[in-house]
């Protein structure tokens, strides 16, 4: 019974976090719609990871394929800055390869695109989001 009750405090817990930090990094970092997106990217990613557990491979191709065609889209805004619009297509093309995995229904394979997609996100944020940040604190 204790078990249950660290283990719904914790979501509550993070929930929270997602809530409140979110709107407290939207007046410092990124417009709302940007944030919703991140927040949709990273839902997906959770959804897959928990699929992989339970191994839904039709879920994960789903999910996948649904991060891959709104990274897509999101590489094709006029307005952002090309190396942005780059990041985002090699997010597409990495769940794209994501999805065609689950398709195959080979854990291990599945488990290196997941790897991908993640890489392709941190790589992104690493190189272009932070930069900036990392160069103020040395």
């Amino acid at each position: 019974m204790n078990k249950r009750f660290i283990a719904i405090g914790m979501v509550g817990l993070v929930a929270a976090w997602g809530v409140f930090g979110t709107a407290a990094a939207q007046k410092l970092h990124a417009p709302k719609g940007i944030w919703q997106g991140m927040g949709a990217g990273l839902s997906d990613v959770q959804d897959i990871t928990a699929s992989l557990m339970v191994f839904d491979m039709d879920r994960i191709a789903t999910r996948a394929g649904e991060l891959a065609e709104r990274e897509q889209y999101i590489s094709q805004i006029a307005s952002l800055p090309d190396a942005v619009k780059e990041g985002h297509a090699k997010v597409a093309e990495a769940a794209e390869e994501l999805a065609g995995a689950a398709l195959t229904g080979e854990e291990q394979e599945v488990a290196d695109r997941l790897k991908d997609v993640i890489a392709a996100c941190t790589t992104c944020h690493y190189d272009l989001r932070d930069k900036e940040r990392r160069e103020k604190l040395q």
